[in-house]
């Protein structure tokens, strides 16, 4: 649900597909990238329910269903993203607070659409947190509907997007 907001480019980032022992580094990344990155946007009740919501047992079936890989600069874990082939949606974008603005969220999206490319899937959509709408809209994602997802039982409002992949 989380984006980045591209300001200059750094490193280009290595990718490398996601495996189980790469629990605990990447649900750190997540929960301080939604405590750190929402722009304040969010609630601090939604803020610490998304950050509380990751599902640690979920993430080694995860690793197996779909693509998930690894961002890395210089063998770092900067950003991780999620694709699940089988609904087409794009379900995890995540960036570590210390490398937004530096070109890793695009470089992310541009490698898991190519992904989406090999899997001769046309289209993907992604459900993205308020702050993130103007960077999934520079990659031509377009605005479907408002949505509000549940973590841990707190609304937090999202949009869903859409674009073609080519």
């Amino acid at each position: 649900m989380s984006g980045s907001d591209e300001r200059s480019m750094g490193p280009a980032p290595d990718f490398r597909r996601a495996t189980a022992q790469d629990l605990d580094a990447v649900h750190r990344l997540q929960v301080d990238a939604i405590r750190h990155g929402t722009g304040g946007e969010y609630d601090s009740a939604a803020v610490e329910a998304w950050a509380g919501a990751f599902n640690r047992e979920g993430f080694a079936e995860k690793v197996e269903r779909h693509e998930v890989w690894i961002a890395e600069v210089r063998s770092r874990m900067v950003g991780y993203v999620s694709f699940d082939p089988a609904t087409f949606e794009i379900d995890s974008v995540y960036v570590a607070p210390e490398a937004a603005g530096a070109g890793i969220g695009r470089a992310m999206m541009e490698h898991i659409l190519n992904v989406a490319r090999e899997h001769r899937i046309e289209n993907v959509w992604l459900d993205a947190s308020r702050n993130a709408v103007p960077f999934y809209e520079r990659l031509g994602f377009v605005t479907m509907e408002e949505v509000v997802r549940k973590p841990c039982g707190v609304s937090v409002r999202c949009t869903r997007m859409a674009r073609l992949v080519r």
